[in-house]
């Protein structure tokens, strides 16, 4: 009997059961890799599984990035360690991103409503993730289904991330809520190197 896993892998296309092969094969070889070493080869790899991938991407160690067929990623994104990328609903970055230590960005979720299923019979969705440019995801935050982080936006250190932000706005909490924006205390020296 067929794993509803492997029941999945017979109705997804070539490239798509390529890629998640891979993955398997290589990824967890890749993640173990120290970063000056590891990073370049990390991007080659998702030059080949990726949808698309741009310049200047630094992937720190024990990154996990799966389903990276369903994975678009702009030029100059620091993605730093113990983060998970899961890209099965689709996950598009934008230019100059900077994803912090332990964040995770997730596709996917599974259905509970009805109480007289168990949730495995109720099954999974999956929508996909958009973060745009110039963004900072701070450590151990986590961005669920279906949200678009807008451009400029800065999530604060575990903040959960499950609507929409606002451009330019700096979220924090959880759920997460907007708590200032980008340059509205100019005379604060937070985050500007001071």
């Amino acid at each position: 009997m067929l794993t509803a896993q492997l029941r999945d892998l017979r109705s997804v296309g070539l490239r798509v059961a390529a890629c998640l092969f891979l993955e398997e094969i290589f990824c967890p070889f890749l993640e173990a890799l120290p970063f000056l070493i590891g990073s370049p080869f990390r991007w080659l790899f998702l030059k080949f599984t990726a949808r698309r991938i741009g310049r200047q991407i630094f992937i720190a160690q024990r990154v996990s990035i799966r389903h990276a067929y369903n994975l678009e990623m702009g030029h100059h994104i620091g993605i730093n360690q113990d983060s998970i990328l899961h890209c099965r609903g689709g996950v598009s970055i934008g230019n100059h991103v900077f994803i912090g230590q332990r964040v995770i960005v997730n596709t996917g979720d599974h259905h509970y409503a009805a109480a007289d299923r168990t949730i495995w019979e109720q099954g999974a969705f999956y929508r996909p993730v958009r973060i745009g440019n110039d963004v900072f995801l701070g450590m151990g935050a986590i961005i669920m289904p279906g949200v678009t982080v807008a451009d400029g936006t800065v999530v604060a250190a575990g903040a959960v991330v499950t609507r929409d932000t606002d451009p330019y706005s700096v979220v924090a909490g959880v759920p997460a809520h907007a708590i200032t924006r980008r340059g509205a205390a100019s005379g604060s020296s937070a985050g500007s190197g001071n």
